[in-house]
């Protein structure tokens, strides 16, 4: 099998983008399909730096928000019509993006406004005043209520936060405490 250098999507981590540009994509739609339809609320993705982490929630984002056509030829087209492959509101959180230079209260601040940007993306109005925590919480609520189909929520670069403060080991475990709830 040849495999042509300049078709790899190097540093692209945004699944409808490797597909659109024919670039090659290492179908791992059938690995997704079988813990979807296991069934559970919350599945954890554990694996090296540069390992396709990112890619991996951004095919479960396009999956889940019913993009079907980026999907032809792939091991999970034959899976869409399961009701559990229904088009859902996709809550992205993309913990890398969260501020966390000036210590805790910069983070507090930073994931609620990132929050709040992305329930503005998914036509969801959060009061300004909202704490992360309360944002996050009322923003989960209502897209519940919104769908039959129930909501996807993904969180991508969980670690981010924390590897930040891992020098601060007392800074570090209220962080992790913040993010637990």
């Amino acid at each position: 099998m040849t495999i042509f250098v300049d078709k790899m999507p190097l540093s692209i981590s945004n699944f409808a983008k490797v597909i659109s540009s024919g670039g090659t994509y290492v179908d791992k739609t059938d690995f997704l399909a079988k813990i979807i339809q296991r069934g559970g609320n919350a599945f954890y993705f554990s694996r090296p730096r540069r390992f396709g982490k990112t890619l991996t929630v951004s095919t479960l984002e396009y999956l889940f928000s019913g993009r079907r056509d980026l999907f032809k030829g792939l091991a999970i087209e034959k899976h869409l019509d399961e009701e559990k492959f229904a088009p859902r509101p996709v809550l992205r959180l993309d913990m890398s993006l969260i501020k966390t230079d000036a210590g805790l209260p910069e983070f507090r601040v930073s994931l609620a406004n990132h929050t709040k940007l992305r329930a503005r993306l998914l036509g969801v109005e959060l009061p300004s005043d909202y704490s992360a925590d309360f944002a996050l919480y009322d923003l989960i609520v209502t897209l519940g209520e919104k769908s039959s189909n129930g909501i996807a929520v993904l969180i991508d670069e969980y670690d981010a936060p924390l590897v930040n403060f891992l020098n601060q080991p007392d800074l570090c475990e209220t962080l992790r405490k913040i993010m637990h709830t």
